[in-house]
């Protein structure tokens, strides 16, 4: 599975000046891509590669992406631990924006399901 970091036409634009980051001798225990694979394609050969190289892949993903972490749908559901745990992320974004909003009582409410959830 290749992952595609280059601009819209075609090019890896995104990772032309990480050249002093990237060094030629790492490699991927999985597929066997190496960095200077990378740097030249602009796709990552792996999922393992994303752990590999995270160290310089990380900026460019959460640039592009805004965030480095996964926040789409789990199989199943997932655990109860990890619902609760999206849910208080919810409610965190919930509440910066009725802050920004200076919606203090819809805040406050917030504040306090967040408190619950976490048992604090």
């Amino acid at each position: 599975m290749y992952i595609n970091f280059g601009n819209q036409y075609g090019s890896p634009s995104v990772l032309w000046y990480t050249e002093q980051k990237l060094s030629d001798g790492i490699t991927c225990p999985l597929c066997g891509a190496t960095a200077n694979t990378i740097k030249k394609t602009g796709k990552a050969g792996c999922a393992k590669c994303y752990e590999v190289f995270a160290s310089v892949l990380d900026p460019y993903i959460k640039r592009i992406h805004g965030s480095v972490t996964h926040n789409g749908r789990i199989p199943g559901g997932g655990t109860p631990e990890q619902k609760q745990e999206r849910e208080i992320s919810q409610l965190r974004q919930q509440l910066k924006s009725a802050v920004e909003a200076e919606d203090y009582l819809k805040a406050a409410e917030l504040r306090d399901r967040i408190r619950e959830l976490e048992g604090k």
